[in-house]
């Protein structure tokens, strides 16, 4: 990585911290010589003494499949457990012992290069073998393909969807319709295709069918409204002549019916209910209480039930909507006919139709497939189909359950399709099962030999390390890759843990994630190409993350969450761009946290903040595809940008929700000063001066920009190769002393402010090349 030299600082200080620090001895207290232990997992014996490359153990202390004497093995403070490098390691460790400040515990991926040739390998992926070549289009679902999908068991009940599967450094994906532009993410909105109206609609035991304008719940679409769950409201506009019908798949008889309204919108007044036009319940409602039952005169039998309001309770200019929260028919036995069942059920289902989508004619097209819908706040949810209807073009799924984008703004994509594996890297899961009970994988692989395909592997364990309730521990030199669906590195109630110079890749989840504890160290990875997070720290304080390269991943880059006292500095995340995924985030309540030095680049967004206090922003340089730094909705206290870079792509102009600062939330304490940026946005109070605007922002005016600042729209006059993202200054730049003292006494290179008679404004301070007239 480029000047990245903070970060290697960082982790030289550490591991001189680790080699001199010294701690006071009780009276009578032995220290004991620290104890290498070495694994071979190709050549090693659990029963050997582990003490030597000789006498390797297979199994890592702390590993559930170790026996003999590799299980019995209790480490020490100082202790070191070596992994032969070049050799890939089919395991996942437990960390079940602490270290000392000066004698920490260290898990080395031969680091050294004294144990075998180059990293160890941990490896949470297991080989799939037996491979059979597809003999016919039958066979393949009708795919034209067929020739060149083959097919092999998979032990497991992974959901196709979080599922990683490798041919040896290249991910397969998973087939989709419409095709991913990049098979990496395969949930990407922007290359789904539109939800024609219309949207996909929740099925019960009782659909509702509303004759008057009934909103859709935020958290549950209009026919599960009824569930009784907390939080599940029909809201009717206006309520006054409401009706709607509740239709169940048979005839039922009922003995008794009920209603629960609620107390926070207008009551009803006079309700009715009706089975085929014939009213069989009339009754007037007190102005109080929520719930009222009523005994019919006699049982009545029905498929449809009406149910209507016919007058309500309205204070004089109160509003006229109103909100029901169930509606109850009981039969003899005291059941609820109209109960809306939880999801999973199998009465319960999304339908949706598309005329010219859903055109195959075989019923089974869609056996095995997922219906990933972009909704509820910019997230992608997966419904397996359920059923499929040609005649109809219409698929039923899982209960969708969320609120969906309004208009033509929602998205779909089906996952998981045998008939459209189209290229090599494709794959597809059965949910047929050969007879001992695993499913069928078909594949079109990159390559094949003469005995088809080879190194193919399926994500298995979810974690290489669990560090639990366990201080002073090190894991350095990895190569970590093809976890299942959890963290690679997870770290839990722990203090004082070092994650160093690990390469983490490939897996379905996230590469570090570390929840309570203190003085948590992730310096000098490398993770990229995992589906979920790179890393995210929860209630972790005096924290820091540094040096890091971080690339392709799946969610965000760095996520920090109810933090303290944390460093996020000299990182470099690049290529962030699937579903709320930015590259650097700080939620939730995080205080004192400083973010200086990282670079972004092709990311979503570079920096998001909400609910945040005491955030100090320096020297980074941030390029992003739309909005450079978000404060989301919430309130933040105390924020201070100093000497940072933040643009964006010059095609994309300035507007309400794109520009170099962004907020919708509420700021006290703002203070920008000597940045670069692309304009700002939102309701943003707050101290200004010596900026250089390359956009006019929302909140700016030309003619009137806040003190000592400038509008350069030309990045070429700014800096040296703007479009290799190449931010050093021009030396005839209106950045150069153009700056206000800050105390900020280093650039993001580690050259000392000011180089000339003020500090430059931008994260670099102008040095000539040698030879180059300044």
């Amino acid at each position: 990585m480029s000047n990245q030299r903070a970060g290697v600082q960082g982790i030289v200080l550490w591991c001189l911290i680790a080699v001199l620090a010294t701690v006071a001895l009780l009276p009578g207290q032995v220290v004991q010589a620290a104890t290498t232990y070495y694994v071979d997992y190709e050549g090693g014996d659990d029963a050997a003494a582990g003490t030597s490359p000789e006498e390797a153990f297979r199994h890592a202390p702390g590993d559930p499949q170790a026996g003999g004497a590799a299980a019995e093995v209790e480490l020490q403070p100082g202790d070191t457990v070596l992994f032969k490098g070049g050799v890939v390691y089919r395991g996942g460790i437990e960390v079940k012992h602490s270290g000392r400040p000066d004698a920490p515990v260290v898990y080395d991926g031969n680091t050294g290069g004294g144990f075998g040739e180059g990293r160890a390998i941990i490896d949470g992926s297991e080989p799939i073998e037996g491979w059979h070549r597809l003999e016919s289009a039958e066979e393949a679902g009708g795919n034209p393909n067929w020739e060149n999908i083959y097919r092999a068991t998979l032990p497991g009940e992974t959901a196709p969807h979080s599922l990683i599967l490798a041919q040896g450094e290249r991910l397969l994906s998973l087939s989709r319709d419409p095709a991913a532009e990049d098979p990496f993410y395969i949930d990407e909105p922007r290359t789904m295709r539109r939800i024609n109206p219309p949207r996909p609609e929740d099925r019960g035991r009782a659909a509702a069918d509303p004759q008057t304008r009934m909103y859709r719940n935020r958290h549950h679409p209009y026919t599960l409204m009824f569930d009784g769950r907390d939080n599940t409201l029909a809201i009717l506009d206006p309520m006054e002549n409401a009706r709607f019908d509740f239709h169940i798949p048979e005839a039922r008889t009922v003995r008794r019916l009920a209603i629960t309204t609620d107390s926070r919108t207008t009551r009803p007044r006079e309700i009715a209910f009706l089975v085929d036009d014939q009213e069989i319940l009339a009754e007037r409602l007190p102005n109080a209480h929520d719930h009222f039952e009523f005994d019919l005169d006699a049982p009545v039998t029905f498929e449809t039930l009406r149910f209507e309001v016919r007058s309500i309770y309205r204070e004089e200019d109160g509003p006229s909507f109103g909100g029901i929260r169930r509606v109850q028919a009981f039969d003899a036995d005291g059941n609820d006919v109209l109960r809306v069942i939880e999801k999973g059920a199998e009465d319960a289902h999304a339908a949706y139709a598309d005329d010219t989508f859903f055109t195959q004619s075989d019923p089974d097209y869609w056996k095995g497939s997922i219906f990933a819908i972009h909704a509820g706040s910019n997230f992608i949810y997966y419904r397996r189909v359920l059923d499929y209807f040609p005649d109809r073009h219409k698929i039923h799924t899982e209960p969708i359950e969320v609120e969906q984008y309004p208009g033509d703004r929602g998205r779909f994509a089906m996952l998981n399709v045998l008939g459209a594996i189209r290229g090599p890297g494709e794959f597809y899961i059965s949910p047929e099962t050969d007879a001992e009970g695993d499913r069928y994988v078909y594949v079109w692989p990159f390559e094949t030999g003469a005995e088809g395909p080879q190194g193919i592997s399926a994500t298995h364990r979810p974690h290489a390390f669990t560090i639990n309730e366990q201080d002073h521990v090190q894991v350095t030199g990895f190569l970590i890759e093809k976890h299942d669906s959890g963290n690679a590195i997870e770290i839990r109630s722990s203090n004082h843990i070092a994650i160093l110079g690990n390469e983490i890749r490939f897996g379905g989840g996230g590469a570090v994630g570390a929840a309570r504890g203190e003085n948590i160290r992730i310096l000098d990875n490398n993770a990229h190409h995992n589906r979920g997070r790179g890393f995210r720290l929860h209630t972790v304080t005096n924290g820091v993350v540094s040096g890091n390269r971080l690339q392709k991943n799946g969610r965000t880059g760095i996520g920090l969450y109810v933090c303290r006292g944390m460093e996020m500095t000299y990182n470099e995340v690049t290529e962030h761009t699937g579903v709320h995924a930015n590259a650097l985030t700080v939620y939730a309540g995080s205080e004192d946290v400083l973010i200086e030095g990282n670079r972004s680049r092709d990311n979503n967004i570079s920096l998001t903040l909400q609910d945040v206090e005491n955030v100090r922003v320096r020297n980074n340089i941030f390029h992003s595809r739309g909005n450079v730094v978000g404060m989301w909705t919430g309130y933040h206290r105390d924020i201070r940008y100093e000497h940072n870079v933040l643009v964006g792509p010059e095609d994309r102009p300035s507007s309400d929700y794109r520009a170099g600062l962004f907020t919708n939330g509420d700021v006290d304490g703002l203070r920008v000063h000597n940045n670069i940026l692309a304009g700002t946005s939102g309701r943003l109070p707050g101290r200004y001066s010596h900026n250089i605007y390359t956009r006019i922002g929302p909140n700016e005016d030309a003619n009137d920009l806040p003190e000592a600042s400038l509008h350069v729209p030309n990045l070429e006059e700014l800096f040296r190769d703007p479009q290799n993202h190449d931010y050093r200054l021009q030396p005839e730049s209106p950045a150069r002393n153009a700056g206000i003292d800050l105390g900020v006494e280093r650039d993001i290179t580690s050259n000392s402010r000011p180089q000339g008679v003020a500090p430059d404004i931008g994260a670099y301070e102008f040095i000539p090349d040698p030879g180059r007239p300044d």
